[in-house]
């Protein structure tokens, strides 16, 4: 496994050291980041569940101020219901720190980025979103990519996605 990958539990225990430091230093905190699995190495079935166990282990409560949310799929509609789903439940501003189409078609990104950016810009529970990433391999491939392999050149999509109004 990759990145934290830590358990629920392990998490919450380190908590309130993550709680001093954003008050110590006047910092908006956001829970920690969690995806829907989609691999066959996931600590928890879902996003929620690894929420879920977090919250249920934090002693009295873990403290933050948005959720902090990352998604990897093609469909709006599925994000927009997550979205839903997600603020329904845990009464908290969301932020999507990561959201990404794994495609290999350029169209099926661009698509996807344009209808998701209008979506998110209108969702009334989104504060902060941001496209993952500038530059893509692996799992992902490189078609999500904003900049070209020599990270010089602004891909369609990473033009599309500068060109876009924001009002987040």
């Amino acid at each position: 496994m990759e990145q934290s990958n830590l358990w629920p539990e392990a998490a919450a225990k380190l908590w309130p050291q993550v709680e001093r430091v954003a008050r110590e230093n006047g910092l908006i905190l956001g829970s920690p980041a969690a995806a829907e699995c989609i691999t066959t190495e996931c600590l928890t079935e879902s996003a929620e569940d690894w929420w879920d166990q977090w919250l249920a282990a934090c002693s009295p409560s873990c403290e933050f101020e948005f959720l902090a949310v990352h998604y990897y799929g093609c469909s709006v509609s599925d994000l927009k219901s997550m979205l839903d789903r997600y603020a329904a439940k845990y009464g908290k501003p969301i932020w999507v720190t990561e959201v990404s189409c794994p495609s290999d078609s350029e169209d099926e990104e661009v698509e996807f980025l344009k209808k998701t950016l209008n979506m998110l810009d209108t969702h009334p529970d989104v504060q902060r979103y941001a496209w993952f990433s500038t530059r893509t391999d692996g799992w992902l491939g490189t078609t999500p990519s904003l900049l070209g392999p020599d990270l010089q050149r602004v891909t369609r999509l990473g033009q599309i996605y500068n060109q876009a109004p924001k009002t987040k």
